[in-house]
């Protein structure tokens, strides 16, 4: 019984880190980090370190900038927007 704890324990574990390690960041995840007081460096590691799909059309781009995004940040969303699309 202890054995059967103890694996149903490390799948959940295993799931949940799977889980994590998939998400994906996108437009809104970036606004709401900047809603939430991430500075720039924790924005940009955290995009850096992920998955991400991005809109960077002018209109996107325009929304992220009145939302408080920053231009470094923009930047990249743009650098990484054209590494998805190639």
């Amino acid at each position: 019984m202890k054995s059967v704890k103890n694996l149903l324990l490390t799948l959940t574990l295993s799931a949940f880190t799977f889980g994590a390690a998939q998400e994906t960041i996108t437009n809104e995840s970036v606004v709401q980090m900047v809603e939430l007081g991430f500075d720039d460096y924790m924005i940009i590691d955290k995009i850096n370190t992920s998955d991400v799909k991005f809109d960077a059309s002018i209109t996107a781009l325009g929304a992220m900038k009145n939302a408080g995004v920053s231009s470094e940040v923009l930047s990249l969303i743009m650098d990484k927007s054209k590494q998805n699309t190639m």
